[in-house]
């Protein structure tokens, strides 16, 4: 595959993902929302509205939420509209389902935590998006550095 010109890097940008690692993905969002569900069913001593919502929402926001923050790094890095318009078709045909994963995990912690009443996972989760937040917005500067040696 080519490289993906003015970011200074020699990596090949993924293609699509084929119709086997999409099914695989859904599968696993299965499998993990039935999992958080049958553990809050056998472990449960009731339910809280407020712990799943907190899972639901984290799930929900964070693929919106990283793209977001990523276009902005970007933008402030200098990165260049053509290279910006390539990155993004491509992600968007890698990661076209990605964000239903995303979501089932936010809603398997939130039905974990409400039906078990540990609100650790919820938490775990909410810390794990601020870091990933964090990291993409202080990585604005590397990334300006790599455009611009890529653009010399």
């Amino acid at each position: 595959m080519p490289d993906t010109p003015g970011m200074g890097d020699n990596h090949p940008t993924p293609g699509p993902l084929g119709p086997a690692q999409k099914r695989m993905q859904y599968i696993a969002g299965v499998v993990i929302l039935a999992s958080c569900t049958l553990a809050a069913v056998v472990v449960g001593n009731g339910w809280s509205w407020p712990l799943f919502l907190w899972g639901a929402v984290v799930g929900f926001v964070a693929g919106p939420l990283q793209r977001v923050v990523t276009v902005y790094a970007a933008h402030r890095a200098g990165v260049p509209e053509a290279v910006m318009a390539e990155r993004e078709a491509a992600f968007r045909d890698r990661n076209r389902h990605g964000g239903h994963l995303t979501a089932m995990i936010g809603v398997s912690s939130g039905i974990f935590s409400a039906g078990t009443g540990i609100w650790a996972l919820n938490l775990f989760l909410t810390v794990l998006l601020a870091l990933s937040v964090l990291m993409l917005l202080l990585l604005g500067p590397r990334l300006a550095r790599r455009a611009r040696e890529g653009q010399a």
